[in-house]
């Protein structure tokens, strides 16, 4: 339709109609120029947010194994320095019982395993 209208203003030499029409062709063609980089940031956006998300769940997760570790490490360090002062005072009672007894066969089961 645009360039049927644009034919007929060339035939008769219509150049404000010719000058016009161009000037809607361009207008359109930069508006949707527009509206695509517009649709490109928002997308942009919403991945940043999304990323942002999942990112902050890994910390969350991550800190709370953490938090685990350091807490089973704290015991086993309480553990090592209950055996370290039995056997350093011949004390068979200072080394504990339960938790601290159930350790050693764990230790000496990952040494022989890594012996190999």
């Amino acid at each position: 339709m645009i360039l049927d209208n644009l034919t007929r203003a060339f035939k008769s030499q219509n150049w404000f109609a010719v000058v016009l029409e161009f000037i809607i062709v361009i207008a359109g063609v930069v508006i949707g120029f527009q509206i695509t980089a517009w649709n490109a940031t928002r997308n942009a956006v919403v991945l940043e947010q999304t990323y942002l998300e999942r990112l902050h769940d890994d910390m969350v997760r991550s800190r709370s194994v953490l938090e685990s570790e350091i807490s089973r490490s704290r015991e086993w360090h309480a553990d090592g320095d209950a055996i370290r002062v039995a056997l350093l005072t011949g004390d068979r009672e200072a080394a504990g019982t339960g938790r601290q007894l159930n350790a050693r066969p764990v230790w000496s089961s990952a040494r022989r395993k890594w012996a190999r």
